[in-house]
């Protein structure tokens, strides 16, 4: 259900971070039935012994390929930017290369023995945890952090440390039954952090979205009060902000406008990106000078007015 809630918020908005966690949460989907479909039909059953192959190699890479597009989409989202493809196929053929390895190098042992149990599970585990409190620490140490970056970022960390942490138990206790207990508990407690995790990171695209409709908004009245090439007020800004000054200080406004000699023959001469170099130069030294208008204005080519 998250996702395919993801994916409809990116066939939407576009943003590549939810098409990564759309895959994300897919791969775990498909993970959770895959291992539920081993461990209570093909472990207990006579199957052929590709199916068994199959199954195992199946679930030990969607483990490890969720981790990799949740951390794919958290850098996305950091950045701005979609993570190569190329670069992102690299590493999910590095993880089937572990899977099947993992799974043909202990082939010919029937049983889960220790260092079977060892790479195919606790090594996936160590995998998946790292990967989730990397993710958790990279959306800590965002600059504009929001309060649900940092409950995501928190969940992340949770989820993480409560993998390595089984790994570690795994390693200690052996296959015993109070490790199977811990297990089962482990368990529900990772139905929490997804479904934590899911709202966190639909509530964060809401949030994200709208912060951007904000800042465009902001973009948008600067635009409409600014010249896009100097940024100095433009003709319709200048003359909202004269009527204002005249009200308030009716006897003490005084406005100059000056042009600039010969420019049309700086453009023809050297181009219009030397030309506009000029410009720019121009307001910045009517910005910095140390009697500095109240106002500066651009109301045409090569004029400017200062008041």
């Amino acid at each position: 259900m998250i996702s395919l809630v993801l994916w409809h918020f990116y066939r939407i908005y576009h943003r590549h971070y939810l098409k990564s966690w759309a895959i994300a949460f897919q791969c775990f989907a498909v993970f959770i039935l895959v291992f539920v479909l081993y461990s209570s039909y093909v472990v207990y059953q006579e199957v052929s012994l590709l199916l068994m192959i199959i199954t195992e190699v199946s679930y030990i890479l969607l483990g490890y390929a969720f981790a990799i597009w949740i951390l794919v989409g958290v850098r996305e989202a950091i950045t701005g930017h979609r993570i190569a493809p190329r670069l992102v196929n690299q590493l999910l053929f590095l993880v089937l290369f572990i899977s099947l390895a993992s799974v043909l190098f202990f082939l010919p042992e029937q049983n889960m023995t220790i260092w079977k149990y060892a790479v195919q599970v606790n090594l996936r585990q160590l995998f998946m945890g790292t990967t989730l409190l990397v993710s958790g620490v990279w959306l800590f140490a965002m600059t504009n952090r929001l309060f649900i970056t940092r409950s995501v970022a928190t969940v992340f960390v949770l989820w993480g440390t409560q993998l390595l942490v089984l790994a570690t138990l795994s390693s200690w206790l052996g296959q015993t039954e109070f490790f199977t207990k811990v297990t089962v508990v482990m368990k529900h407690l990772e139905l929490l952090w997804v479904a934590l995790l899911g709202m966190g990171l639909i509530i964060w695209l809401q949030e994200d979205e709208r912060i951007a409709n904000k800042e465009l908004t902001a973009k948008t009245q600067y635009l409409d009060t600014h010249d896009q090439l100097t940024g100095a007020l433009n003709r319709d800004a200048l003359l909202t902000e004269l009527n204002a000054l005249c009200g308030n200080h009716p006897s003490s406004l005084l406005t100059v406008m000056i042009g600039l000699d010969r420019f049309k023959t700086v453009n023809e001469s050297v181009g219009i990106k030397q030309g506009d170099r000029i410009l720019r130069e121009v307001t910045r030294r009517f910005e910095t000078s140390v009697l500095r208008p109240c106002l500066i204005a651009r109301s045409g080519g090569d004029i400017f007015d200062l008041s």
